[in-house]
């Protein structure tokens, strides 16, 4: 049916408020109307300008409704990828997240995935990688564990077991608890988490922002021991965030993986292109990631760490011991590299699918 409503739209695309009727009792039956609408209200809100009229944003809506059902999109997407101006071949050419969940159910294993998607298991695999303090707490039989951590560190970094995207990260300052005994009741009703020591950054790349640790996103896919990185990317945050997220209002900057050095504007979490960044005026295009040899030496170790994972999203920090593992990720997204060149990248999960199918 979605295909067929495809054809529809795409030879004329004035059915578009017949297939939003239709999509709307398709949906609400099914009980995914409801999330679909918040989601897609969201992204209009974020992503239009304030004075948006109503007849604009019931229009936007509409087309959003349609869009999500037909290309499988989200409107955070929509706007970032400047979905509009691609023809209706160069829109095949993209990848949605919700269309990248199946292909990771071939390209990684699940029952590796698990070691990326459980921090404290990624922590067991990569543990010499990550050159700081780190600690594990599952729950009250660590609080002994978890108080001797707090003695030792004014400052650390709080990460739930399952947390991604930024999501449930928390910066512990002592001073701003009454005592310890109250950080650990804080602390108690979030776990399980990990709590990990701070990065210190290095100045050659703490010098975008200081505030956040500013990292590199390294995708790699190997296969029957042939190693390649698909992309690359800086993250930086700004103002007064403390993380680099794009999801969290961060900015990116797409590096030339054979030689380290940024090849692109910076691109914020709205998709808008900025020369510099807006706290330190340090131009992104035409910097140089240092030590970048070191880096890829690096993510070639991690890799073969675990070589049943065919893709993965490795995040680093650069400090004075060298790089260091931030995390992997075992589902890297297509959205930053899609929005970064506004170019579909759906050939390279099929490509990665096709060729791990072979060998299931």
């Amino acid at each position: 049916m979605k295909n067929l409503f495809k054809k529809i739209y795409e030879k004329n695309n004035r059915t578009l408020p017949f297939l939003y009727i239709i999509l709307r009792v398709i949906l609400k039956l099914s009980g995914k109307y409801k999330e679909i609408n918040e989601e897609i209200v969201e992204g209009i809100k974020n992503f239009e300008d304030e004075k948006i009229t109503k007849s604009k944003f019931r229009k936007q809506h509409r087309k959003l409704v349609v869009y999500r059902y037909i290309y499988s999109l989200r409107a955070s997407e929509y706007y970032l990828y400047d979905f509009e101006k691609n023809s209706y071949r160069d829109r095949e050419k993209f990848v949605t997240r919700h269309q990248t969940a199946r292909y990771y159910t071939i390209i990684n294993d699940k029952k590796f995935r698990k070691i990326l998607d459980k921090k404290n298991l990624c922590y067991k695999v990569f543990k010499d990688y990550y050159k700081r303090e780190l600690i594990c707490i599952a729950g009250e039989q660590d609080i002994d564990e978890l108080k001797e951590f707090i003695n030792n560190h004014n400052e650390f970094i709080v990460k739930p077991f399952d947390g991604h995207s930024g999501d449930g990260i928390e910066i512990i300052k002592r001073n701003n608890f009454n005592s310890n005994e109250e950080i650990c009741e804080h602390l108690l009703l979030k776990v399980p988490f990990i709590a990990e020591e701070l990065i210190k950054q290095s100045s050659e790349l703490g010098c975008f922002h200081e505030q956040s640790v500013n990292t590199v996103r390294v995708v790699t896919f190997q296969y029957k021991g042939d190693f390649a990185i698909l992309w690359s990317f800086l993250r930086t945050g700004q103002g007064s965030s403390e993380v680099d997220n794009m999801g969290s209002m961060g900015i990116g900057a797409l590096i030339d993986s054979n030689t380290g050095r940024i090849i692109s504007d910076g691109i914020d979490w709205k998709g808008a292109s900025v020369e510099e960044h807006p706290d330190t005026k340090i131009q992104f295009k035409g910097f140089q990631i240092p030590k970048w040899d070191e880096l890829i030496e690096t993510v070639k170790n991690l890799a073969s760490e675990l070589s049943e994972m065919h893709c993965v999203g490795w995040d680093l920090a650069l400090t004075d011991k060298g790089w260091v593992l931030v995390e992997g990720n075992a589902r890297p997204q297509c959205v930053t590299i899609q929005t970064f060149t506004k170019k579909g990248y759906k050939k390279y999960y099929e490509n990665m699918y096709n060729l791990v199918k072979k060998i299931k």
